[in-house]
């Protein structure tokens, strides 16, 4: 009977990755919109807060993580500025609550 109830739960899990992970992926990967808050990834080792900073954009949230910021700049051409001062990554900051926390 246990021999049996291992593998449901591993298709079962199999099954529920299948259909969440590529509606995160969809909606994560949205390009960024200007005016609107944006998911900072910088390479490891780098800060994306200090990165934000010298873009001249503000930091809303940050992750547990110090290379992964939710951050924002009214500024049109912030998100060019980034990738000039070493953004690895920039998504859309829709799903931004699963990576960041406030306060």
């Amino acid at each position: 009977m246990r021999r049996r109830l291992v593998p449901a739960i591993v298709y079962l899990a199999l099954a529920i990755n299948m259909a969440v992970v590529p509606a995160v992926l969809a909606l994560s990967t949205r390009e960024p919109v200007d005016g609107e808050p944006v998911l900072l990834i910088v390479p490891p080792g780098r800060d994306a807060a200090h990165v934000a900073a010298v873009s001249g954009g503000i930091v809303l949230a940050n992750s547990r993580v110090s290379s992964v910021a939710l951050t924002y700049s009214p500024d049109r051409n912030y998100f060019e500025i980034l990738d000039n001062n070493g953004a690895l990554m920039l998504l859309n900051g829709s799903l931004s609550e699963l990576f960041c926390t406030t306060g």
